[in-house]
């Protein structure tokens, strides 16, 4: 099972894209190197992260997902939110905050300890 947090490394990537058919389809057929997919991160990482916010904000409003609950390392965070405050303009842009300060987050502890991400899948 693909498990996101594992996308945390350019290896990762590399042996999905060769391994995997989705990923094969996304590439088209070149054969991609983890050094091109760590550069391409590196060089549009404020990019990369925006879009990653607004999918999520997207996703939040449609109610696709929640984040009622996440759980990371045995934290948990709530949302405080009903279904009704979806349906305005104001309340998206609180759940792009919410959900840029979660990819924000998650970058911080990638880079504070990238080897972390391997141990957690481990265990």
């Amino acid at each position: 099972m693909l498990l996101l947090r594992e996308l945390g490394r350019g290896r990762v990537i590399e042996r999905y894209c060769s391994e995997h058919n989705a990923f094969k389809w996304i590439c088209g057929g070149v054969n991609v190197s983890y050094h091109t997919i760590n550069d391409f991160r590196a060089n549009n990482e404020e990019c990369l992260n925006e879009l990653i916010t607004q999918s999520v904000a997207m996703l939040l409003v449609e109610n696709l997902i929640t984040l009622e609950e996440i759980s990371q390392d045995g934290i948990k965070v709530r949302a405080h939110a009903g279904a009704s405050s979806f349906r305005r303009k104001d309340k998206l842009k609180i759940f792009q905050k919410i959900a840029k300060e979660h990819v924000q987050k998650l970058n911080e502890e990638r880079l504070k300890a990238p080897s972390d991400i391997i141990s957690r899948k481990k265990s």
